[in-house]
């Protein structure tokens, strides 16, 4: 059993999408399409419903995503646990971050992984999606950190934590008293834009494409080139936005602005971690992204940023 097929096949499992798969693993979809002839030989069952645009579990798929999940879980810790046994893992390690990773995630990851391996040198530094893409391929850093897959040639793109999309808005606004909006009265707002370049403004225009929305025909009031810049404005009453749920725990558990549903907009979307393709991957690198990955740490991560005190991490 070969378990890069099945962690293939969990992707297609959370996208429905054999191109999008495809392009995040950086192989041709004729390679995925060979992938799954081998687990439905394998397991002697079709595991997926195939439409035009996208495909859906069968009953034996779902059972097999389930397992499959179990399955990696599992190497996952064992990398973990074995790692925690050779902490002579040393030298330096730099992580370039966008804002969502570089402000509320890594900071939590970064400080757990230099407890367990204290000879490990790592700097933290930040910038937009685009920033971070240029840094790593200009081998300026070795890891970057992202909340859009860039897709290129030179990279190798990995999922390690899942981000949810919302809609806030000021306290004051009526929308805070409606709770629940269709697409059609969001498209009325005045918003608070993040940068190009950024992460999170590629997502939600994804996210809105695909409903059908032009984000460019949305009335922008201001852009600006920071999570915490475009809480603060909304929380004025300049506009609203979609950010990060992590982003605005404090802000939401004060009452100082509200989250508001929209009708049909699923804001789920995933981290990544970049790295060059190499056939040599530096040890400190793949020690990293294992830690990281692992579910002892993802557990405790999610604890840490669902706990009600949170406090919104600065520059």
């Amino acid at each position: 059993m070969n378990l890069d097929f099945l962690q293939t096949f969990i992707k297609i499992a959370r996208y429905g999408n054999l191109t999008k798969v495809a392009e995040e693993l950086g192989i041709s979809q004729p390679a995925i399409t060979k992938q799954l002839k081998v687990l439905e030989q394998e397991f002697g069952a079709e595991l997926l419903h195939r439409g035009q645009k996208q495909v859906s579990l069968t009953e034996a798929g779902t059972v097999l995503e389930l397992y499959a999940q179990q399955i990696v879980n599992l190497m996952d810790k064992a990398k973990y646990d074995i790692s925690k046994l050779h902490k002579t893992v040393s030298g330096k390690l730099c992580i370039a971050a966008s804002t969502i990773p570089g402000h509320y995630i890594l900071p939590f990851v970064a400080g757990e992984f230099c407890q367990e391996f204290p000879q490990v040198q790592l700097t933290l530094e930040d910038g937009d999606t685009d920033e971070v893409i240029k840094k790593v391929l200009d081998k300026s850093v070795h890891i970057g950190a992202v909340g859009d897959c860039p897709g290129h040639p030179q990279l190798i793109c990995q999922h390690f934590f899942t981000d949810r999309l919302i809609l806030i808005v000021p306290a004051s606004h009526q929308w805070a008293k409606e709770k629940r909006i269709s697409l059609k009265e969001m498209k009325k707002g005045i918003f608070v834009w993040r940068e190009k370049g950024s992460g999170t403004r590629k997502s939600i225009e994804r996210i809105l494409a695909a409903q059908d929305v032009d984000a460019d025909k949305l009335k922008i009031a201001m852009e600006l080139g920071s999570t915490e810049s475009v809480i603060t404005a909304v929380e004025a009453g300049y506009g609203v936005s979609f950010v990060s749920k992590w982003s605005v725990q404090n802000e939401l558990q004060t009452g100082r602005i509200k989250e508001v549903e929209v009708i049909g907009f699923d804001g789920t979307r995933d981290l990544y971690f970049v790295y060059l393709k190499s056939d040599i991957i530096p040890r400190t690198v793949e020690t990293f992204i294992s830690f990281a990955n692992s579910v002892t740490i993802k557990e405790k991560l999610i604890k840490y940023l669902n706990r009600s005190e949170i406090k919104r991490i600065q520059k």
